[in-house]
């Protein structure tokens, strides 16, 4: 399982979780999957509360879109939306990003995530 920082950042510090291995629906996601994913969800949840003073976490598993194409192809997949109590400055966005990113990955996977900005 992979948590990465969303492209689209609407919500500040959204964030995807994907697993590794193909599973159509949610009842194809094994017992030792369910428990990865709890060990992602607090990290990411984790790291958007300190990281950026998010007051909570949203988490959607949503595949509609994979329905849309005309051969479907869904995968599971999670977004965390974290929600503030305040209001997140825009000229903000870029330095609270990059700590985001610090929080959540290292290496080379940062420097990914940099380039799709």
């Amino acid at each position: 399982m992979e948590g990465f920082l969303h492209n689209e950042q609407s919500y500040l510090g959204r964030c995807v979780v994907v697993l590794k291995t193909h599973k159509p629906t949610l009842l194809d996601v094994e017992e030792t999957e369910w428990e990865n994913l709890r060990g992602v969800i607090a990290k990411l949840a984790h790291a958007v509360e300190k990281g950026l003073g998010a007051t909570m976490c949203n988490w959607a598993c949503l595949m509609n879109d994979a329905y849309q194409e005309e051969i479907p192809a869904p995968h599971v997949h999670w977004h965390l939306r974290p929600r503030y109590m305040t209001k997140i400055s825009k000229l903000m966005e870029r330095s609270l990003m990059t700590l985001t990113l610090d929080t959540i990955t290292t290496g080379m996977e940062k420097r990914q995530l940099e380039k799709s900005w």
